[in-house]
């Protein structure tokens, strides 16, 4: 057996009453959490007890509470290591508190003075109870010192633990993993974020600390200089007043001066010479300790009224006295302005006051809160600094702790820990038709290979950390393979229905596939409306970026408009509703006393420029489905307020006429891989036709085709009946990928993760399941002179046959309109008939100065006369809607340019050639180019036109006016 086991029975546990003797109800707390804690676990505890509480007691109890055979004591520096070295042999603490009694023997203890270089050096260390070190003189770390026999310690207490995460600190743990392991710290966190490794068994913060009166009263004294008078004389002029004023009070009160570096202490104790009659002396980290006992002698002679510190002064300097901060240079970091504090606010000792803490007033924030301001009340104020910030870090650990590893496929991540990671706050949002169970494994779609999966039932969260192994393209060598780690967390709002997706990849199509396992919970996306809500409850917003989507796709002005600065939201006018909805935005506002960021768009994602520790996004995300599920509308004061947010609908509107890709395809084309002829093909999303199968449409269902020219055809439904908004229209279509970063997305997962906008006939937008109706207040009747009555017959137009062979004598559509402006006075005329064209023709005109380039779009007639067919007008009308995205000069010519060199459709130029059409465009000025759209059908008979069909072609010509275009021209039969 060992000293402390021998012993154990002569251990009592007094209760200080009063001014008795005894243990403070706070420290039995926490030698009471370290027995209840190794009698079920193994893992290090973790003890928070401010500075002066109390703490280095509590240490050496656990020693006897757990009946140790052999103690190491790691200490953070010379000084704590020989305090503790002494209060360990003498246990005078004990003593005095009668938790063991005189005639109990001291333990035989030994500290390290010199670093340990033989294992004979170590061997010799069973000879004590109880040994003292500092890291440097015995962590394997460093290679001079030889590793220990894994027995020669069953308990490791460590002081000042929030060194612990240091490698050299870790290596010390990590050497004994079958001793018991208690780490003690007045702050259980670091500002660099690293893991306090271990789990807490007991939190004591400094507001209890007050309200026990362990800890007494402390007030911030601002030092507000005269008119150019210097800010260190003003601070040591008041530090002096104070100090006299304390001592006039009958309290034996020292000085403590605080800078930054060894340069300004010496230059700060000769103001304090110069300027005051006050006797300091510099006492810094590299000290003997002969000189800070001399010091230490020489405050309590009275031959000192204080010292002159850089930073912290040095963990272990135990001199209750020291009542007074004159602050000249302030930390920024909570945990050390914490244990800064105190050291100043023990009521220890005889003669003891309130503290004073002395500066000149700052904009420095801790923690958001200014505690340098001139109006600050440090004792509230630090209070509740350190109790919320310890009790953050306690959940944190409790719901980390509440996560369960699964099956790993590599073992290098086995002794992960949650706690070091830091996801970006970056979530897209679905809502469930029932709950799903997260602690099913989820496949991930290839190259992504799970690693590493955890699990909470209690939280109703899933950790996945997924690796990818590619080769640069410019090598076939594997040996020169990049592994690539991506995070994905999964958490469910049981009582919402929404799943939160964070993902450190975020590319399109890729939150589909991940979903694909939840299908029977029919995960869908949420609409604009929905996820606005996310806005309620913050108060005072502002928004400095601000995306508005036109409602015509482009133009020749913007397609969507970004607005940014410090008032964008104020820059947003009334008149901006009738052309853009809202698309995305990002801002910040107070929420619950606190400065958040937000951002919100229309792919149902919210995001915050923020990271933190898991528990902070699932509370994140706990938060933003309150406000989603409310049915408030939030309202912000800003011009936000005027952009439509559209309307969420289940079933489909009437009359959908067009399909298009969203406008960032246009942006950044994607690139497409499948087969024909048993052949690999790639080409570029844009070079395919994505067209309404009208015929083939009902209520319920909107059939889409993709087309491309070299065969490739796909087929997809559009429905609120299926598991997702896109499904293939049978089980035959072909395999097609989306080739995105390093991966390739199938094609049926990609649209649903984009989600292309479908049109109805009166120009709603419909994405998903929300709906943007067009402003029609004041939507212009059709003119009937922007149809145009031809004579196809006289012309030799066969009206059925849109391009290729017509019926004896007679010739398609295009070769009638390609013969009319061939001999117009257009300058440059270009047929492309193809998948992917931006029109049948492409027509400029120069007219004074200015650039008409009109777009011809030619659709043959579905029956052999003219007449009033529904579809005809639909077709018609669909395709100019579309093709206003290419309304943009650089975009037309880019277009033209790629399909004309690569031989993409039935290109030709019947006037001019590609390098007049360049100069002609790259000499025009956008503000001089104007656009108009020529529908040419002649299976529309103009005579007698419906009123049902007119107000089809009259809101897709007011939709182009809208957008900054001439209205639509339709070329039609009498």
């Amino acid at each position: 057996m060992g000293y402390f086991s021998d012993n154990y029975d002569s251990f009592r546990y007094p209760l200080k009453i009063g001014d008795g003797t005894g243990f403070r109800s706070a420290q039995l707390g926490a030698i009471h959490a370290a027995g209840s804690h190794f009698a079920m676990r193994t893992d290090p505890g973790i003890i928070t007890m401010p500075t002066g509480s109390g703490k280095t007691a509590v240490l050496i109890s656990t020693a006897f509470v757990l009946r140790a055979t052999r103690v190491l004591i790691l200490a953070p520096g010379r000084l704590v290591r020989e305090q503790i070295a002494e209060e360990v042999s003498t246990l005078a603490t004990l003593r005095e508190a009668g938790a063991v009694g005189d005639a109990v023997p001291s333990p035989r203890v030994t500290s390290t003075k010199k670093r340990i270089t033989t294992a004979e050096e170590w061997e010799a260390l069973r000879d004590y109870d109880v040994v003292v070190g500092t890291v440097p003189s015995l962590s394997p770390e460093y290679p001079e010192i030889p590793e220990p026999a894994a027995d020669l310690f069953d308990l490791v207490l460590v002081d000042e633990a929030h060194h612990s995460p240091a490698r050299t600190w870790q290596r010390v743990l990590d050497h004994f993993p079958q001793a018991k392991r208690l780490l003690f710290t007045a702050t259980p966190f670091r500002q660099d974020q690293k893991e306090i490794r271990g789990r807490f068994i007991f939190a004591y913060d400094l507001r209890r600390a007050f309200e026990d009166g362990v800890f007494g009263e402390i007030t911030y004294q601002p030092v507000t200089p005269t008119g150019g008078e210097n800010h260190d004389i003003a601070i040591a002029l008041a530090t002096e007043r104070q100090l006299a004023v304390d001592r006039e009070a009958g309290f034996r009160h020292h000085v403590m001066v605080r800078t930054d570096s060894r340069k300004r202490a010496t230059e700060l104790l000769e103001l304090y010479r110069v300027h005051t009659g006050l006797q300091l002396r510099i006492v810094t980290g590299d000290k003997s300790l002969r000189y800070i006992n001399k010091v230490i002698a020489d405050l309590q002679g009275g031959q000192l009224d204080g010292i002159v510190c850089v930073n912290m002064l040095g963990e272990g300097f135990n001199f209750p006295s020291l009542k007074i901060a004159a602050i000249h240079s302030p930390h920024r970091s909570l945990a050390v302005t914490l244990q800064f504090i105190g050291r100043f606010a023990r009521t220890v000792g005889e003669d003891i006051g309130p503290a004073t803490f002395l500066a000149i007033p700052s904009e420095i924030e801790i923690e958001a809160e200014r505690l340098y301001d001139t109006r600050a009340v440090w004792q509230d104020m630090v209070q509740n600094l350190s109790a919320t910030r310890v009790r953050e870090e306690a959940e944190t650990r409790e719901v980390l702790e509440s996560f369960e590893v699964g099956e790993l496929s590599t073992q290098d991540l086995e002794d992960l820990s949650l706690f070091v990671l830091e996801p970006y706050y970056h979530v897209k949002l679905y809502q469930l038709d029932q709950t799903i169970d997260l602690t099913t494994p989820l496949v991930f779609p290839q190259p992504l290979q799970a690693v590493y999966e955890s699990f909470s039932e209690a939280h109703n969260a899933a950790v996945y950390i997924t690796r990818e192994i590619s080769l640069p393209r410019w090598t076939t060598d594997d040996r020169l393979s990049i592994v690539q780690p991506d995070l994905f967390i999964f958490y469910q709002h049981v009582e919402t229905g929404l799943l939160f997706i964070c993902a450190s990849r975020r590319s399109e199509g890729l939150y589909e596939q991940l979903v694909a396992g939840f299908q029977a919970a029919n995960p869908r996306p949420l609409p604009l409306v929905r996820l606005n809500r996310a806005l309620n409850d913050l108060s005072t917003p502002e928004f400095f970026n601000v995306g508005m989507r036109n409602r015509v796709a482009s133009s020749t002005t913007e397609s969507y408009r970004i607005i940014t600065g410090s008032n964008a939201d104020k820059a947003i006018l009334k008149s901006d509703g009738r052309l853009y909805h809202r698309g995305h935005v990002f801002g910040r506002a107070s929420d619950d006393g606190g400065l958040v960021t937000i951002g919100l768009s229309s792919a149902s994602k919210i995001w915050s420029n923020t990271s933190s520790k898991l528990p902070g996004l699932i509370a994140w995300c706990e938060k933003l489905a309150r406000r989603i599920a409310s049915d408030r509308v939030p309202v912000t004061g800003s011009g936000l307020d005027y952009l439509d947010v559209g309307e969420e609908i289940s079933e489909l509107p009437l009359g959908i006429i067009g399909v298009d890709w969203p406008v960032s395809v246009y942006r950044t084309t994607p690139i497409i891989s499948f087969k024909i002829a048993e052949r690999e093909t790639r080409a570029q999303l844009l070079d395919f036709d994505l067209d309404v199968d009208a015929a083939r449409s009902d209520e319920q269902t909107v059939m889409l085709v993709l087309r491309h020219q070299s065969g490739f055809r796909y087929e997809t439904t559009f429905s609120f009946e299926t598991d997702r908004f896109f499904e293939p229209a049978s089980t035959t279509e072909p395999e097609a990928f989306v080739e995105q970063e390093h991966s390739a997305t199938p094609l049926i997962d990609y649209l649903n993760g984009i989600i292309p906008y479908l049109y109805t006939s009166d120009l709603a937008l419909l994405q998903g399941s929300n709906l943007l109706k067009p402003q029609t207040d004041d939507a212009a009747p059709l003119e009937e002179a922007l149809i145009e009555p031809i004579d196809w017959a006289a012309a030799g137009v066969d009206i059925c046959r849109e391009f290729g062979a017509a019926k004896d004598g007679m010739v398609s559509i295009h070769e009638g309109l390609g013969n009319r402006l061939r001999e117009s006075g257009h300058t440059v005329v270009y047929y492309d008939h193809g998948s992917g064209e931006i029109a049948d023709f492409i027509a400029i005109e120069e007219q004074d100065e200015r650039l008409l380039i009109q777009f011809y779009h030619c659709k043959g007639a579905t029956g052999a006369a003219p007449g009033h067919r529904v579809d005809d007008v639909y077709e018609i009308a669909g395709q100019a809607v579309k093709s206003v995205t290419w309304a943009l000069k650089q975009r037309l010519l880019k277009n033209i340019r790629r399909r004309f060199t690569q031989g993409i459709g039935a290109h030709q130029f019947i006037k001019g050639d590609v390098a007049f059409l360049e100069r002609l465009l790259d000499e025009a000025t956008p503000a001089k180019i104007e656009f108009e759209f020529i529908a040419v059908q002649p299976g529309l008979r103009k005579r007698d036109l419906p009123a049902t069909l007119a107000n089809v072609l009259a809101a897709t010509s007011d939709h182009l006016v809208r957008g900054g275009f001439r209205p639509l021209r339709v070329m039609a039969s009498a």
